[in-house]
């Protein structure tokens, strides 16, 4: 599609900048929060407040300073620095992005979102990493964000203006979401324009240090995220899909009644602790807005709970779009009573750091997942929990989770009780263990790393059979098929191993640490020839290589058995 595709984000008051927007540094801008910290200085290098105006003392990567020029630098991010740039080839306008030190992004996810559809998504030109900071070239929208249109056309838009956001951002968000990848920091200033007339095309940018589900280490984050429009259980840290769609409820409400739901009429906007209170207590208000059907959007798309599909998603925005009348689910009448009532458990929070009391099934799963050694020892039954261990039971009862109720009292592993617990918290976890998210992607990560934690989580993984539970989390059934064929595949390996003999007719790995040695050995590279064709092509070579020496093959145990494995 033609265009460019990046925000104009300049300053207030620099040359040809677009007007300040109402939520992004306009009149009524909305003051900055704990978590909507202010740019700072590029690291080490002098803010531009000491050049000379037009200047930048920025330098582009060396691997981009042949084909790109300097145009000027943008308006800073919280996750790096901006730079307007021409690419010589093609004379067009790129924006180049330079994250932070502290703000790397996840390599394997900017490959996918680099080859994600143009249609939906801000298209990557190139990426790399420089002096430890990672950088990406991004194609250039001079019409602004979103937040821009809010400016131009409202405070209100109308509602063909709003029914026609609503399209181009729930089909990207459908797109990115079967990609595995949330956005996660969805707000108004990062869903850019390309065009506006005769229809409106909107893409989505600026991903959040955007992990694919599947590849992500860790399943909590410390995202700087825009208080305004993250859905509650980002207070947790907790990664999900879901958390997208709340985001679109409130950006459809800003649309609907021109000013943000946590935004007072004098334009100030409520400080992140009491967003928090408001959205624990109570359901949104969105009797100013006037149309029906929209309100029923925005109730749809903020329930508090989005552990069983209340929480509308990309299926009934669709058919609200086609003009149908989703049900909102009876359940979310109470979420909010239940949840007050609910006896709060005392746990660490993954962001600050401190215990606090959490009511949300949601939240604390994420809470045990960052700290899976704590969890361990608040299932586990040890002493210093008690007070805790009461606390869960209570909990668990009160919002009628009969199942994980049942987890409390089971007599299996504690780690292997702490992964089915997750999964009745949240349903739609990502499945983890030990801190390693254990996905197909992430597993094979694990198999890669060299480290003693991570060979150890693997062969926890598989002795315990861990991936049969994960497959119960919605979106992973496969992960019971992988489990079956790497028990089959090891299965196999030893079979073969303890039948073959030497020449004077002893087993050939007679020494136990020889054989627990080679089985070890086996498991870590049967899962990665099991998640990789390309590793499984490697490991056929090899074997073919090995089966062939002629010096190996003067052993009559080593020529029987690669005979038989190569049909030889």
């Amino acid at each position: 599609m033609e265009g460019s595709e990046f925000s104009d984000d300049r300053r207030p008051g620099e040359p040809n900048s677009l007007p300040p927007t109402r939520l992004d540094g306009g009149p009524q801008a909305l003051p900055p929060t704990r978590l909507d910290q202010p740019p700072t200085q590029l690291d080490g290098i002098v803010g531009k407040d000491d050049a000379d105006e037009g200047e930048t003392y920025l330098r582009l990567p060396p691997a981009l300073r042949a084909d790109y020029e300097i145009l000027r630098e943008l308006a800073a991010g919280g996750e790096g620095d901006l730079l307007l740039t021409r690419h010589g080839p093609t004379g067009e306008q790129r924006v180049v992005k330079i994250y932070r030190v502290d703000r790397r992004r996840d390599q394997r996810a900017i490959e996918v979102l680099a080859e994600a559809d143009p249609e939906h998504v801000v298209k990557i030109y190139e990426f790399g990493e420089y002096g430890g900071r990672s950088w990406e070239v991004m194609e250039y929208c001079e019409l602004g964000s979103l937040a821009d249109l809010f400016v131009r056309e409202g405070p209100k838009l109308s509602l063909d203006r709003i029914e026609d956001v609503i399209e181009e951002v729930a089909a990207a968000l459908a797109h990115l979401h079967g990609l595995r990848i949330p956005h996660r920091d969805l707000k108004p200033g990062n869903i850019l324009i390309r065009t506006s007339e005769p229809e409106l095309d909107l893409v989505l940018a600026d991903f959040g240090l955007a992990h694919v589900i599947d590849l992500s280490k860790e399943m909590h984050s410390r995202l700087l995220l825009s208080a305004a429009y993250a859905a509650p259980q980002a207070s947790a840290g907790a990664i999900s899909p879901a958390m997208d769609w709340w985001s679109l409820g409130i950006i459809v409400a800003e649309m609907a009644i021109g000013r943000n739901p946590f935004q007072l009429e004098n334009g100030m906007r409520m400080d992140d602790q009491l967003i928090a209170d408001r959205i624990s207590s109570r359901p949104l208000d969105f009797d100013a807005i006037e149309d029906p059907r929209l309100v029923a959007l925005c109730r749809g798309l903020t329930l508090l709970d989005d552990r069983r599909g209340h929480r509308w998603g990309a299926e009934q925005v669709f058919e609200w779009l086609d003009g149908g009348n989703p049900p909102i689910a009876a359940a979310a009448e109470t979420d909010a009573p239940l949840r007050a009532a609910a006896a709060p458990v005392p746990f660490k929070d993954p962001d600050p750091g401190r215990t606090r009391p959490f009511t949300d099934p949601i939240e604390l799963a994420a809470a045990f997942a960052a700290d899976w050694e704590g969890a361990c020892n608040l299932l586990g039954g040890s002493a210093a929990f008690r007070a805790e261990q009461r606390a869960l039971r209570s909990f668990l009862h009160s919002l009628g989770l009969t199942d994980a109720e049942q987890i409390l009292t089971e007599q299996d592993d504690v780690e292997v009780r702490l992964v089915r617990l997750l999964v009745e918290l949240d349903p739609e976890v990502t499945p983890t263990f030990r801190g390693y998210v254990i996905d197909r992607e992430g597993l094979l990560a694990l198999a890669r790393s060299e480290s003693e934690g991570s060979r150890a989580a693997l062969e926890a993984i598989f002795a315990e059979r861990i991936l049969l539970d994960c497959s119960r989390s919605a979106g992973y059934p496969d992960l019971a098929d992988l489990d079956a064929a790497w028990h089959e595949e090891l299965a196999a390996f030893e079979q073969t191993l303890a039948e073959v003999r030497t020449d004077g007719g002893k087993p050939v790995l007679a020494d136990q640490k020889e054989r627990q040695a080679a089985r070890a050995a086996a498991c870590v590279q049967i899962i990665e020839a099991l998640l990789d064709p390309a590793a499984h092509r490697r490991v056929l070579e090899r074997g073919a290589e090995a089966a062939a020496d002629p010096g190996a093959r003067r052993e009559g145990w080593f020529a029987t058995l690669a005979d038989e494995v190569t049909g030889g």
